[in-house]
């Protein structure tokens, strides 16, 4: 009789090479980045956003006999009498806000969009008992400029204003 051992050797390695191996899983982990479209921001939400500042702005004046031009360009040109380099406007939400003058001094100031398309603005500036109404047209606001245009008084203003450090 032959011994049984050679062949339940064989039979146990014919049985363990059919059986699965354990192998090492590999976990791969991934970051998902979600991006969200920004929601643009409404006119109001950018007037009231900056305190703005005059950039350029151009002045036609109707004269006796003639017309006659003035222009102001930020840091580079004034023909324009008067502190454009100092007048700053701030828009509240709540169609309030303030205008600090060419004179130095502190104004109260009321807006409100006269047009559905929001082109064009009431602007009433006030110091004590004087006040003054500017009717803005044209009216191009986006997030770094507003770009209006005024007719008043023999004169025909067109500006562009900037959002302001200080």
């Amino acid at each position: 009789m032959k011994p049984l051992l050679p062949a339940s050797l064989i039979l146990f390695v014919i049985i363990l090479g059919s059986l699965p191996s354990c192998t090492k899983e590999t976990v791969r982990t991934e970051t998902i980045r979600d991006t969200v479209a920004a929601i643009p921001l409404t006119t109001t939400q950018i007037l009231s956003k900056y305190k703005w500042a005059v950039y350029e702005s151009f002045q036609v004046i109707k004269g006796v006999s003639s017309s006659d031009t003035a222009h102001y360009l930020r840091g580079k040109v004034n023909t324009i009498n008067g502190g454009v380099d100092v007048q700053r406007l701030t828009f509240n939400a709540n169609g309030t806000g303030t205008y600090l003058g060419g004179d130095g001094l502190n104004y109260t100031t009321t807006w409100l969009f006269t047009s559905p398309d929001e082109q064009n603005m009431k602007l009433v500036v006030t110091r004590g008992s004087s006040s003054i109404t500017y009717n803005w047209s044209l009216i191009n606001i986006r997030d770094s400029a507003i770009y209006q245009t005024t007719a008043a008084s023999g004169m025909l203003v067109s500006a562009k204003w900037i959002p302001s450090n200080n």
